[in-house]
């Protein structure tokens, strides 16, 4: 009790400590890139989908000409296509890689 640690089990924490701080700002900047694609696909989808369902609304509740009509649908459909990219494109591509964290517990020998 109350001896002084042994310097290599310091210098083995202090070793381990520096890894495990650069695994937390590979993993805090992958969460940064994640929130970032998040936001974009939020928009990409939001978009065409909001002109589909605006379209559908008015085509709902108007008595429109025929003319209108077609040119309405052919918003949609072209908005609706936009979508579905936008979902191809995303299962399409690799999931991105994970990093894995150790989960561990050091003791300190000597440091009771």
């Amino acid at each position: 009790m109350g001896g002084k640690p042994d310097p290599r089990t310091v210098e083995a924490l202090a070793s381990r400590i520096t890894a495990l701080e650069t695994q937390l700002r590979s993993v805090t900047s992958e969460l940064g890139v994640a929130r970032e694609v998040y936001q974009l696909v939020g928009h990409e989808v939001r978009t065409p989908l909001t002109v589909v369902l605006g379209v559908l609304s008015t085509l709902e509740a108007a008595d429109l000409p025929d003319a209108e009509r077609q040119r309405l649908q052919a918003r949609a459909l072209a908005h609706a296509r936009r979508l579905r990219d936008v979902v191809d494109a995303l299962l399409d591509g690799d999931p991105p890689a994970r990093v894995r964290v150790p989960r561990e517990t050091v003791e300190a020998a000597g440091c009771e």
